[in-house]
């Protein structure tokens, strides 16, 4: 749990730093999709922590529309956010709402997912590479041999591809020595919790 303090301490600073001395701080928290329990549980850790500054956070839920992520944008900024923090619903398009909140002096921190070809003021996400390494070795100490299918989120997504790398690194010298043989692995296209149980 301490990288959710982290992440609060940032987002915390960032947004405090942005705004106005003896005013109440606005967050706008933009986000793809709530359907997935993570993001259930970072949004309550969120609040808990937006609460006890005494900074309102307004939260959007874009139900994976990148274009219904724009207008959310252009009404939080209509709104005074002092700052936004974006989890794209799609990370090449959403440079769109940067450039929105950047016009409007508004920071932008990119949460979990990088937004592309953007000038964003903070990149808050996780080495993917490292957690699909993790992922490898904790499958391995419960069973160190036999066959795996490995799938993974959107080829368009950046951090399904860290984390098939890190699959990939990990899992290659128990391939090579024979202990453990990849029946199948493949990008799910729009993926969700619910395609792939």
């Amino acid at each position: 749990m301490k990288v959710k303090y982290v992440i609060c301490l940032i987002v915390c600073v960032c947004a405090f730093n942005s705004c106005r001395v003896g005013s109440n701080v606005k967050i706008g928290f933009l986000i793809h999709s709530l359907q997935n329990s993570r993001w259930q549980s970072d949004l309550k850790f969120l609040k808990e922590k937006a609460e006890s500054y005494g900074a309102e956070l307004i939260v959007r839920d874009a139900n994976n529309d990148e274009n219904e992520q724009l207008k959310q944008a252009e009404e939080l900024v209509k709104e005074g956010v002092d700052v936004l923090i974006v989890v794209p619903a799609n990370q090449n398009t959403a440079a769109g709402i940067v450039r929105l909140a950047n016009d409007n002096n508004v920071p932008v921190i990119s949460y979990d997912r990088l937004i592309r070809n953007a000038e964003i003021s903070c990149l808050l996400s996780f080495d993917y590479v490292d957690v699909g390494k993790q992922m490898v070795d904790y499958a391995v100490s419960k069973k160190s041999t036999g066959n795996y299918v490995f799938l993974w989120g959107e080829a368009s997504d950046a951090n399904a591809r860290f984390i098939s790398e890190g699959h990939e690194k990990a899992i290659k010298p128990y391939v090579e020595s024979g202990k453990i043989k990849i029946l199948y692995k493949q990008y799910i296209e729009d993926y969700s919790v619910e395609s792939t149980f």
